[in-house]
């Protein structure tokens, strides 16, 4: 096999183990919590808290506003305009972080092996190599809290967090948040 040939493998492995990690890192992940103590069948209305003034992008924020919307709405709350008339007030914050992965590959052969002349033993030694991919991704984070208008105590938690994949399609990029929020709200209790 050939140095060209080896090299070739070697690029396809790298390229098949970054293609296999970063799908394994692309799931969603989704943690949430709440006040068993609560009676959530009582809350009919929410509402949101004022805007962020720390939003990462108002694209991105409409975007999140309008699938709370649309799935507290399909769970059976009703939204009104302002926090005073809410059973909850609805809050919620993205993050965006740029992460590193580096994937080394090693790989090994024997230069020539063993060979023997006259009651000589000779062993080359076996080359080793390695080569170090570096590769960038972004991970996003949605948070959504509910909160009880009386006493603004928290009573619901969600977060949901998985590996960007940029799209260039608008409908498509928010159709991917109307998922994460949809099975983000999947978790609240609704006794």
């Amino acid at each position: 096999m050939g140095r060209a040939t080896r090299s070739n493998i070697l690029k396809a492995a790298i390229l098949l183990l970054a293609i296999t990690v970063l799908q394994a890192c692309s799931g969603l992940t989704i943690e949430s919590d709440w006040d068993r103590s609560v009676n959530f069948s009582e809350f009919k209305t929410f509402s949101f808290m004022k805007e962020n003034e720390q939003q990462i992008n108002r694209i991105i924020d409409e975007r999140v506003r309008a699938a709370i919307v649309e799935n507290f709405t399909s769970i059976g709350l009703r939204q009104v305009d302002s926090s005073e008339k809410a059973d909850l007030v609805i809050g919620f914050h993205v993050i965006i972080d740029d992460r590193t992965t580096y994937f080394r590959v090693y790989n090994t052969w024997h230069n020539h092996g063993f060979s023997s002349s006259r009651h000589h033993w000779h062993y080359s030694p076996m080359v080793v190599g390695s080569t170090t991919t570096q590769f960038h991704y972004r991970v996003g984070t949605l948070i959504i809290a509910a909160f009880q208008e009386r006493g603004k105590e928290l009573v619901w938690e969600s977060t949901g967090s998985r590996t960007i994949n940029e799209s260039n399609n608008p409908e498509r990029n928010e159709q991917r948040i109307n998922d994460v929020v949809q099975r983000m709200l999947r978790n609240f209790p609704r006794d």
